[in-house]
């Protein structure tokens, strides 16, 4: 079996906890139309990298997504967009009701991520695939068809067999947070073997250090301004030294990325725009309980956009 979060060896309490959390997670993005806004911003950036960096659209890109996960919207509207597109992850992708689909998932990476995926499907899958086929202008099964996804731990080389030598885009959202450092490190030159001297890497951390890093639902992105009550303190991942217990985190810092992407690439742009995310919580009396090797430009760094290209 191919280990996961799933996998993760954490008391049955917290793992219901975690998943009820999850659920309600997913009610609250329908008043968001499910994240689309998001998307069609993502696949207007790539498309934008590709043209200003590269030379090319979207329709005449090989590209790869490192981390598409169960709900695989970003590397299906590339594929709607045109893109040769392949996508590599530890998990097998829910694209339907296929009960074959669920025995797979179970063998792979266990019976938890396949009932996760399950009641996932049951419940909000055919929403979000109408949401999708409406902000895309595409029919997501026949997107789906055209992207090739693999399935493996993306830092070993057996993994990338199926991968093209000469991908003209790769890029990775909310992912490598979850990577170990030294696998980050092989998994940056498994890329940058494969990545065009022209093609660009972009790849978007979750840092350990802002509001949103411990990866507690109640603190995602989407929630931190929403008014309802908070089971945890904010920074409470900084205060106790653990985050979400079901979700393996490699707690690097801003400037840990740094180090590891400038071994085999040049960072050429770097967008921090949710910087001040949680600002409004950063109280006196927060910050006191908050270890002082922190600093506050530590606190309010989120999420951060690396653009890189391969070293020549």
């Amino acid at each position: 079996m191919i280990r996961t979060t799933s996998s993760l060896s954490v008391p049955l309490g917290t793992r219901v906890r975690y998943l009820y959390d999850l659920f309600r997670q997913y009610e609250l993005r329908k008043q968001d139309n499910f994240g689309m806004a998001r998307l069609l911003s993502d696949l207007a950036l790539y498309d934008d990298l590709l043209k200003s960096r590269g030379g090319k659209s979207i329709d005449q890109s090989c590209v790869l997504e490192l981390g598409y996960g169960a709900r695989p919207f970003r590397a299906v509207g590339m594929a709607a967009r045109g893109a040769r597109m392949f996508g590599l992850d530890l998990e097998q992708p829910v694209l339907g009701f296929d009960r074959a689909d669920y025995v797979e998932i179970a063998r792979r990476n266990g019976i938890e991520r396949a009932l996760k995926s399950f009641a996932r499907s049951v419940i909000f899958d055919n929403k979000e695939v109408r949401a999708f086929e409406a902000a895309v202008q595409a029919d997501f099964f026949e997107a789906a068809k055209r992207v090739s996804f693999l399935i493996g731990d993306a830092s070993e080389h057996a993994a990338w067999s199926g991968v093209p030598d000469r991908l003209d885009l790769v890029y990775s959202e909310d992912v490598f947070e979850h990577i170990p450092r030294d696998n980050i490190s092989r998994l940056l030159e498994l890329v940058a073997r494969h990545v065009t001297p022209q093609g660009v890497v972009l790849i978007r951390p979750n840092i350990w250090t802002g509001i949103t890093g411990g990866h507690f639902v109640d603190w995602y992105h989407s929630n931190v301004d929403r008014s309802f009550r908070k089971r945890r303190p904010p920074w409470h991942h900084l205060v106790s030294g653990a985050g979400e217990p079901s979700v393996y985190l490699n707690k690097l810092r801003y400037n840990d990325y740094v180090e590891l992407f400038s071994k085999e690439f040049e960072i050429i742009d770097v967008s921090n725009s949710e910087f001040g995310l949680g600002r409004r919580y950063l109280t006196e009396d927060v910050r006191s309980r908050i270890p002082a090797f922190y600093s506050d430009e530590d606190l309010l760094t989120n999420n951060v956009l690396f653009v890189l290209r391969r070293k020549r």
